[in-house]
């Protein structure tokens, strides 16, 4: 689960900042910290990966899906 509370939650909660805004926050976040995508790379790779966003919205989970299995930084 990579919703709240784990330690993969998007700090930019959806309802605050809405879906979008929050998803693009949470990507600057994740390229200010080097050490949160070397861990992605390795604890998230192969792994199914669940959030209660809804299905076909923007969401978090798709840049740590994205970062864990393809094992790059994101650009």
């Amino acid at each position: 689960m990579v919703s709240r509370p784990s330690r993969w939650a998007n700090p930019y909660p959806a309802a605050v900042h809405g879906r979008d805004e929050a998803v693009r926050l949470y990507y600057e976040h994740v390229l200010t910290e080097p050490g949160l995508l070397a861990t992605a790379s390795v604890e998230l790779a192969d792994r199914d990966l669940a959030c209660w966003c809804p299905p076909g919205e923007p969401c978090h989970a798709d840049l740590l899906l994205y970062v864990a299995n393809m094992n790059i930084e994101p650009r």
